[in-house]
């Protein structure tokens, strides 16, 4: 009989991984999905005491009848709450952090899982001290990541993506708007960040798009815009590092305030920082190579099976 295996999330990358690993697994074991909206996550998760009453009404059988519990890390109760479960019912609990941002606000609690899979061992100190004397740690590579480089891309597309980075104000709008000035012989197709549908921000865009013919609110997946579009601006997301894995050409306007962490000095380094002055320059830039990025986009098959067959034989 397979073992039984529950993922439970509430963030789309963390829906996006469960993609990716039920491929891997879905021979080998019983898997089975909850995962829930940004809608639903914002309105029951954001509590800590629904949180709770939801997990015992509606999953705590489910979970108390698991081998083993995976979770993603949002910012939201659910995780944290799934976690406190397990541990208080002894249950095998693995997470997946899939990023290098918000740790403070993933790992707010002092209930921690058993195990957490990371991409690398880029984060601060003070994190994987704080975090190995609870969990154990395992070093993967990154699912999304590593289909996001194996992914066959249209080349041929010249067109402008911008991915919005959940910053809360308006440099998003202000930087597409230098953009929609000066590009005029490109399409500009805009990623609105999923927990960005709210912002006030948004009519002001809606306005510029309905005076200019070029530009364009994008609903389709990442991979989706990535497919139609060379060319991809962006603030601050890890959506820009798929887009550089993707081999295209990234340009930026990183924010200060996140220079201590990994993403900052990924972006730094592999994008080109936005040329306000000469707008076409940033069109003609080389790319820059990422073969020294292997261990963030390898392979994590192999390594992932393992640790979910230590895990679920062990005592």
């Amino acid at each position: 009989m397979k073992n039984k295996i529950i993922f439970v999330s509430s963030q789309k990358a963390d829906y996006n991984n469960f993609i990716l690993i039920k491929k891997i697994l879905k021979k080998k074991f019983n898997l089975k999905h909850f995962h829930y909206s940004y809608e639903f996550s914002k309105k029951i998760f954001s509590n800590k005491k629904k949180t709770s009453k939801y997990i015992k009404k509606n999953l705590k059988y489910t979970l108390n009848k698991s081998k083993l519990i995976i979770t993603g890390t949002s910012n939201y109760y659910l995780e944290k709450q799934v976690w406190m479960h397990c541990n208080e019912n002894n249950l095998k609990c693995l997470t997946i952090l899939d990023s290098w941002v918000n740790l403070k606000k993933r790992f707010n609690s002092m209930i921690l899982p058993n195990y957490i899979i990371m991409t690398n061992g880029k984060y601060s100190n003070s994190f994987l001290k704080f975090i190995k004397k609870k969990t154990k740690i395992f070093f993967t590579g990154n699912f999304f990541l590593n289909y996001i480089y194996n992914y066959k891309f249209n080349k041929k597309k010249k067109n402008i993506l911008f991915l919005t980075s959940k910053r809360n104000n308006n440099e998003d709008y202000n930087f597409i708007k230098i953009l929609s000035k000066h590009v005029k012989d490109k399409k500009i197709y805009i990623k609105i960040h999923p927990k960005e549908i709210e912002r006030t921000w948004l009519k002001k865009l809606n306005l510029l798009i309905n005076s200019n013919k070029n530009i364009k609110i994008s609903k389709g997946s990442l991979v989706q815009n990535l497919s139609k579009c060379h060319y991809v601006f962006g603030i601050y997301s890890m959506a820009l590092l798929s887009a550089i894995l993707a081999k295209k050409q990234v340009i930026t306007k990183l924010p200060n305030s996140n220079k201590k962490e990994y993403l900052y000095y990924i972006l730094k380094k592999y994008a080109f920082k936005f040329d306000q002055s000469q707008i076409k320059n940033n069109f003609s830039k080389k790319k820059s190579k990422i073969s020294d990025l292997k261990k963030i986009y390898e392979d994590p098959k192999i390594k992932l099976i393992k640790i979910i067959d230590d895990i679920c034989n062990s005592n």
